[in-house]
């Protein structure tokens, strides 16, 4: 229930974000970031909550189009947030045109080529020819997104840095939680606790 749990924290954040200040970039980088978070969290719970194969196979989509754009879309918010992102545009093109070509393959199952049953006995992911080389993109992204937040972190304001301190904890767990539920995947027979605690960024 944990990522049922994540995914409506996650889409609450999302829009009460958005609608408290919709034309301001920063706003709009973070809302987005938090209904990727909610997407990729809903689909891996109905994946691994449902005995329907064909049901896992719709979810296991919508998981991964959510999976796809968190990196992105959390790097376009450190940017923001930094208000590095004029300087930054080409990269953050980059990024996002990596998302959306991983969204694309997906469609052809180079990415998840389908699911069966993997410890701990759910439906999971079967890994398609590209499946490593997303999650390398995925934590190269957030790598390079918390290292211009950390190497920032030393000329901001005393408000900022406190600020960017709850975010890095938050981010870091949140990458780091989720990244758990990658092991199965590879049929590494390692429970993935880490999912339950995504929820913790939002706090």
């Amino acid at each position: 229930m944990g990522l049922l749990f994540n995914s409506i924290t996650s889409f609450i954040l999302c829009f009460f974000v958005f609608f408290k200040n919709k034309n301001n970039k920063l706003s709009i980088s973070w809302a987005l970031t938090c209904f990727f978070v909610g997407l990729w969290a809903i689909g891996l719970f109905f994946v691994t909550y449902t005995s329907n194969h064909e049901h896992a196979l719709f979810w296991v989509k919508v998981h991964y189009a959510g999976a796809f754009f968190i990196p992105s879309c959390f790097m376009f918010f450190i940017l923001n947030f930094l208000k590095q992102e004029e300087q930054n545009k080409k990269l953050i093109f980059v990024v996002f045109f990596m998302s959306s070509v991983f969204f694309l393959a997906n469609f052809f199952n180079l990415i998840s080529k389908g699911v069966s049953i993997k410890y701990p006995g759910n439906f999971y992911t079967d890994p398609g020819i590209f499946f490593s080389v997303f999650i390398l993109e995925y934590f190269l992204v957030a790598l390079i997104a918390h290292f211009f937040a950390i190497r920032s972190y030393k000329n901001l304001d005393r408000n900022k840095k406190k600020q960017l301190g709850f975010i890095l904890i938050g981010s870091i767990i949140g990458f780091l939680g989720g990244g758990t539920t990658v092991l199965p995947v590879y049929g590494i027979k390692v429970y993935p606790f880490g999912a339950s605690l995504v929820f913790l960024y939002t706090v």
